[in-house]
């Protein structure tokens, strides 16, 4: 069943964010639309763009990505996000369904884990 409402893709990316990459929370979340800024894969498929911070333990901010956004032509000054495509609603589906190729590849691709955290065993 496809994904198509906020709060489902939401809880699921935050379960799969708690999983993978627990040190990386959400700071906003919404389904992509028609916006040019926009960055979306491939208009005809859901997809969901969020903010997401890893604080440190005193609770400070280390580190932000936007997902699912282009990058402002002018960024602001010390300006410490970083852009990456959306997050393919396929992706959440696979990943509701105990498949969790997916979704590990897209938090590799964009630099919140690295493939020794996600359970991958090499064939001996």
């Amino acid at each position: 069943m496809p994904i198509s409402y906020n709060a489902d893709a939401q809880r699921l990316f935050a379960e799969a964010l708690a999983e993978f990459a627990p040190e990386w929370k959400i700071s906003g979340f919404g389904r992509l639309g028609s916006d040019p800024n926009d960055w979306q894969c491939d208009s005809s498929i859901d997809q969901f763009g969020a903010t997401i911070e890893r604080v440190d333990e005193r609770g400070k901010t280390i580190e932000s990505k936007v997902l699912g956004r282009r990058p402002p032509a002018r960024p602001p000054v010390n300006w410490t996000y970083s852009y990456h495509p959306s997050i393919h609603g396929g992706a959440l589906e696979a990943y509701r369904d105990g498949d969790h190729k997916p979704i590990t590849s897209y938090f590799q691709d964009v630099g919140l884990v690295g493939s020794r955290r996600i359970g991958f065993c090499p064939v001996t």
